[in-house]
């Protein structure tokens, strides 16, 4: 909500506080903000950690804008997702 009402310091401060973010939602802002870098790298620690959020990579919005990027694609393959 921060992103969209132009807050983008706000919600990058909320990653990098203390409390315990879950890796996707971290992806999540990082795409909002067009970060494919960050978002990639959340990701990652998404699948290491397991997140139950990782399910979302198969049908959420928020990812099309880089479900054409090899390292989004090789996470999404390793998700072993049903047809």
């Amino acid at each position: 909500v921060k992103i969209l009402m132009g807050k983008k310091d706000e919600a990058l401060k909320a990653i990098k506080s203390e409390e315990f973010v879950d890796p996707v939602d971290a992806a999540e802002l990082y795409a909002l903000l067009k970060m494919p870098d960050e978002t990639i790298f959340w990701l990652e620690k998404g699948y290491r950690e397991r997140s139950v959020l990782m399910i979302s990579l198969k049908h959420f919005w928020i990812w099309d804008p880089i479900r054409n990027d090899p390292r989004f694609k090789k996470i999404y393959d390793r998700m072993n997702f049903s047809e």
